[in-house]
């Protein structure tokens, strides 16, 4: 149990508990008579019963036991087969993935990027501390930060197309560079329209390649098809000119498609209630430990969870690979059932055969020593 709970990220292994498990002598008493019954119903029984002779060849001197045809021991084994096939095929398709995430591009640089959420207010004398670090490169800021499990969504249209649900963000002018996300036409914000809540954006490859195919969207106009009370803050970009377009980036959670339509609004870096995404250089842990320092002995009520884009990363992962895991040692065990049940059914001559068949095979590997 504890062995399980060490595979665990850092980030989220303070947040789980490990019930207290005291043994209990009647589930202890439960699984030791359905041992015994297993046992006796499905080894003992049918060893009896392969084993019991034929009087006529019994008399005959003749003790061998011929293998008895039975109906619903072969239709155990079809089953059996069956189920262990699905569970292998299953348990390939799981591992391929696993392989898939493990190398998973999400568009962005996830290394040396530390994550900090911010209070409804915080002084800029804690921005500036933060940039004043020798070990910060960049610092930008985002409504949602790129790896909490989603963006929020709104409908857009453009020109005379139908509403179309959009993710989107509010980011500073520094966030394309700080993540290395590139803008591939046109270009990112500047300082002037992020602290002025211009009203331009920056749209993802797939939405640009949704609402205008083949054609360029730079300087088109993408608007809002509603905005209710919880629009408000959106309000400065009802109408809003495209001036880059961004490559395609995972929105949010690993398990969304990076194809997803993301549109990106300009905010200044000390916006309220968003999130600091801090570049630094060295061990991120080490830069993580140190601003959180330093941002506590200005105010230490400015900044709450601090944590690596990485570890954000890790947490995210981490299902997947515990399921993988999971299903890789259901896979093995049907295995091994399956080679099981198959020889176990084998006529005995057929068993003989594959017992010299394998001393054979060791033969063989002796005499080309």
């Amino acid at each position: 149990m504890h062995a399980f709970f060490a595979t665990m990220p850092d980030t989220i292994a303070g947040l789980v508990h490990p019930p207290a498990l005291e043994p209990d002598g009647r589930a202890l008493g439960f699984m030791l008579a359905a041992a015994f019954v297993s046992a006796i119903g499905f080894g003992l029984m049918p060893a009896i019963q392969s084993t019991r002779p034929s009087v006529v060849r019994a008399s005959r001197g003749d003790f061998d036991t011929p293998f008895r045809r039975s109906t619903l021991r072969a239709l155990l084994l079809f089953g059996q087969i069956a189920v262990s096939v699905l569970l292998l095929v299953c348990t390939g398709v799981l591992l391929r993935a696993a392989m898939v995430h493990g190398q998973l591009d999400v568009g962005f640089r996830t290394r040396n990027i530390v994550q900090m959420s911010m209070s409804d207010s915080v002084p800029r004398q804690v921005i500036e501390r933060i940039v004043a670090d020798h070990t910060v490169l960049a610092v930008a800021s985002a409504e949602r930060p790129p790896l909490d499990g989603g963006l929020d969504k709104v409908e857009i249209k453009a020109g005379d197309s139908t509403a179309i649900r959009f993710d989107f963000n509010l980011v500073s002018p520094e966030y394309f560079a700080v993540l290395e996300l590139p803008i591939v036409r046109g270009r990112g914000f500047s300082a002037d329209e992020g602290r002025d809540n211009s009203s331009v954006a920056v749209v993802s490859q797939a939405a640009a390649a949704r609402v205008w195919p083949g054609v360029d969207p730079i300087g088109k106009d993408v608007v809002m098809a509603a905005t209710g009370d919880s629009r408000k803050r959106l309000t400065p970009y009802h109408r809003a000119s495209v001036v880059g377009v961004a490559r395609n980036a995972t929105p949010g959670w690993v398990g969304r498609s990076p194809e997803t339509p993301v549109v990106y609004y300009p905010q200044p870096v000390d916006a309220r209630n968003s999130f600091l995404l801090v570049r630094v250089t060295g061990d991120a842990l080490v830069a993580r430990a140190t601003l959180s320092r330093a941002v506590a002995a200005i105010d230490s009520s400015a900044i709450g969870d601090v944590h690596t884009l990485e570890q954000a990363m890790d947490v995210q992962v981490y299902p997947y690979q515990v399921s993988y895991a999971i299903a890789w040692f259901i896979g093995a065990v049907a295995l091994l059932l399956t080679i099981a049940g198959v020889y176990g059914v084998l006529p005995i001559s057929s068993r003989n055969a594959c017992a010299r068949w394998a001393c054979g095979c060791r033969w063989v590997r002796r005499v080309a020593r």
